[in-house]
């Protein structure tokens, strides 16, 4: 799969270059939920909230709009205040927002086989490890998306000045495949990973 092993390498490149900030932006209470259930409420309220294009609580204030994501063919709810920083060429675009200190990334890259998580990892934890970078594996699975089906993997790994969480979801359509990558400081792990997943959540293709 050398497809993969090409936009590892490219991930390895954006964590080389990403700082994050010293101080946190957001209320550290959303970070470290207190009880399961507690934090399996918070969770349902957050996605239901991403989907219905509105999140406003004591954690954090978001609007949400329906972006066409480059040539896809897929659309998505993405918050309005993010903007684009980097849009190298149609299959590769950066969105980030200073205030919540999150980056947002697209790839949409021929797939030349079938995407399998096992290698993913596998690729990864290699890769990282030569290049001396080592990787926190979190938890990895499926979004619960008919008919998409996006696959989803969370780790951290150590940057310039901190610890950063990777939030990458891997969608497939037709002999192509889209990438997003959340990333941003550690400290906002459990907010966001909610955040995406409502994202992902409201993935639809185009109807044209």
């Amino acid at each position: 799969m050398k497809y993969l092993d090409e936009e590892i390498a490219k991930l390895e490149k954006e964590q080389r270059n990403q700082q994050i900030p010293n101080e946190p932006s957001v209320n550290s209470a959303m970070n470290d939920f207190e009880h399961e259930e507690e934090q399996q409420w918070r969770a349902e309220d957050i996605i239901k909230g991403v989907e219905k294009g509105s999140l406003d609580n004591d954690a954090i204030q978001l609007e949400f709009g329906r972006l066409n994501v480059m040539k896809t063919g897929l659309s998505i709810n993405f918050p309005t205040d993010f903007f684009v920083c980097t849009l190298e060429t149609d299959e590769h675009m950066v969105f980030c927002n200073d205030e919540h200190e999150i980056n947002v990334i697209f790839n949409w890259i021929e797939a030349k086989e079938k995407f399998s998580m096992k290698h993913m990892k596998d690729s990864m934890l290699q890769q990282f490890h030569a290049m001396e970078m080592p990787i926190s594996w979190v938890e990895d699975g499926t979004v619960n998306h008919d008919p998409l089906e996006p696959h989803y993997c969370l780790f951290t790994n150590n940057v310039a000045n901190g610890v950063v969480f990777n939030y990458l979801c891997f969608v497939e359509k037709g002999n192509h495949q889209l990438i997003i990558n959340v990333n941003g400081s550690d400290r906002q792990r459990s907010l966001w990973k909610w955040i995406t997943e409502g994202m992902i959540s409201s993935l639809e293709v185009d109807s044209k």
